[in-house]
Parts: structure tokens; sequence; C-alpha cells
């Protein structure tokens, strides 16, 4: 999304045209690409405040695990430097990798609306709003493009069950960006800066 920017001419444009730009720059960074994996060149730092996650076990259903204790280090999804290890990818990762990102996403979601919202300066820069979504939403869009990639290409009931399992909390999770208030009101006062 900071393409589009960097490519907007420096004079004046047609409303129509900067808000079609605008849209298509929230598009962009709400909807991410499944291999957005492939276009990281460098390491990416350890996820911060993720420490341990736990997957319960249903007396109802049956469960991909049993009650176990998952760290960072040792959820192949979780593990963001560089290319995902496939070797190591099991579907059973999968419900605890996103039951620990997506909680931190809405977080970040929320603290970055308080700041918009609550903000008294009437101008909005950039750099405080596209950039910040991007990297809120990065760590769970890393981790749901490498497990919509390992469906496409080694599919099976047990994938295709933990993807159908955390799907519609996922597609919540990035629908909550584009039906942020306070994020389309800073989105429309960069339009109405330019």
């Amino acid at each position: 999304t900071s393409l589009v920017f960097q490519q907007l001419p420096k004079r004046r444009m047609s409303h129509h045209r900067r808000s079609f730009l605008l849209k298509l720059a929230l598009f962009m960074v709400t909807i991410q690409t499944a291999f957005t994996f492939l276009a990281r060149t460098t390491p990416r730092l350890p996820l911060a405040g993720i420490t341990t996650l736990s997957t319960a076990t249903s007396s109802s259903s049956t469960t991909m695990a049993d009650t176990t204790t998952t760290t960072t280090s040792s959820n192949p999804f979780l593990t963001q430097n560089g290319l995902p290890t496939f070797s190591l990818l099991k579907p059973s990762y999968l419900t605890p990798a996103i039951n620990a990102l997506l909680p931190k996403m809405e977080t970040d979601l929320k603290e970055l609306e308080h700041k918009l919202s609550s903000s008294q300066d009437s101008s909005v820069r950039y750099e405080d709003v596209l950039p910040v979504v991007e990297t809120i939403q990065d760590s769970l869009s890393y981790a749901w493009g490498v497990a919509g990639h390992l469906k496409s290409v080694q599919n099976s009931d047990e994938i295709r069950s933990a993807y159908e399992e955390n799907q519609s909390n996922v597609v919540k999770g990035f629908t909550s960006f584009s039906q942020s208030k306070p994020l389309y009101d800073a989105l429309t006062k960069l339009e109405q800066q330019n």
C-alpha cells in the first residue's frame, strides 16, 4: 500500500481519483494475499507478547490435539523469520497459532482506534495509519497465508478441518479493519488533506 502513495503525483488530483486510491489502499491492507511470506527478504523478530498457548480438548467432539502447551519456538505457524518450515507444519498447530495471534491483532487494532479517535490534531499523517495497520495485520496474515498455501498443496481432511475451524474467526478479525470507524475517519482525513 505504501507503493500506491509513493506513486501518487504531488499535484492535486480529482477527489474521485484520490478517494479511489485511498479505498484501494485500504482494500490492499485488509485483504492480504496468501503468498505474502514469499516476498519477505529480512528475518522477522519473534512475536512479542506470545509465550505459551493452550489447546483445550472437547468431550463432545474430537480435537486435533490433546491439551498441550505450545511455545512460539515449537509452533511453526508462529515462527515467522524467513520462509516457513513446511516440513514441521501440522494442522494441529494452526488453531493454537490463530488463538494466539487473533487476540493480539484485535488488541492492537483497538489501541490504534483509540489513538486515532483521541487525537486532538485535525491532520493525520500517512505514516501513522496505513503502515501501522499493515504491521498489526502482518503476523496473522503470515500464519494464515502459510495455512492457505498448505491447504492448497497438501490438501487432506485434517488440514481442511483445521482451516475451516479457524476461517470464520480470521475473516471476522480482518473484516474489523474495514468496519473500523476511527480508521475510516483517519483515511478520510488523509484524503481531504491531499
